[in-house]
């Protein structure tokens, strides 16, 4: 934050963070830097699934712009969603939120799971039957899902509350009785969970298909990668807004 002041070329700072930093002690020091030389602010709290995007990952964003007022109606108080004209008739805007809307069969809600799916990856994601001991405690979903929860750098490595399960079966979760003895192979063999791939993850948070990793890196690095990553549609947008 020192050297922002010595900096006189930077237009644009687009800053993202969990939530909760709205109420610290770096974002009042930020936000009381870039008033001082110049910059107009907007706060917002989003989340993916706003934008029919089927994942819970809320974030705090901040756009910042250096010398004139935004092109649209900004608030001095945090928000919550952005200018729902931009997203209609804003050019931009509507051509990135167009490619998120043309996977859903109903345009008021998230589109489902089974649109971002690999039918034959060779990433091995299944879960090992020891791995299900508290099976009915992960966040499941299946084809028909509209929601997925957010992945976090844990993800594959742990397995409670880093990201969802995904479900081959999920029309036979009610079927399973985890009271018998042998009820997590019985799991396995019947609804084949396993984890979302690496591809899977990165269509989620909305990566382009030309994106991959090198292939030294393994799917647990990968996964590690995307939970401190971002979800490049939301992103997009609020680039968008910024430099309109």
């Amino acid at each position: 934050m020192k050297i922002l002041p010595d900096l006189p070329h930077i237009e644009f700072i687009l800053l993202e963070n969990v939530v909760g930093f709205e109420k610290s002690d770096a974002r009042n020091q930020l936000t009381d830097v870039l008033k001082k030389i110049g910059f107009c602010i907007q706060e917002f709290h989003l989340c993916p699934s706003q934008f029919n995007i089927p994942n819970k990952r809320p974030r705090y964003y901040m756009l910042a712009k250096r010398g004139s007022d935004f092109k649209y109606n900004s608030a001095q108080s945090l928000q919550t969603q952005l200018p729902v004209d931009l997203i209609k008739e804003g050019g931009f805007l509507a051509e990135v939120h167009h490619k998120v809307i043309e996977k859903c069969d109903d345009p008021s809600s998230c589109f489902k799971i089974g649109k971002i799916l690999e039918e034959d990856s060779a990433e091995n994601s299944s879960l090992a039957e020891k791995d299900l001991k508290f099976f009915m405690e992960f966040d499941l979903v299946g084809r028909e899902s509209r929601l997925s929860g957010c992945f976090t750098k844990s993800y594959k490595r742990y397995f409670l509350g880093t990201g969802s399960i995904f479900l081959e079966n999920f029309d036979k979760l009610k079927e399973v009785d985890t009271s018998t003895a042998n009820y997590q192979a019985i799991i396995s063999e019947t609804l084949k969970p396993r984890f979302f791939t690496s591809r899977e993850i990165l269509r989620l948070m909305c990566f382009p298909e030309w994106f991959t990793f090198p292939t030294e890196v393994s799917s647990k690095q990968a996964a590690a990668v995307l939970g401190n990553s971002i979800n490049v549609h939301v992103v997009a947008l609020l680039i968008g807004l910024l430099v309109m």
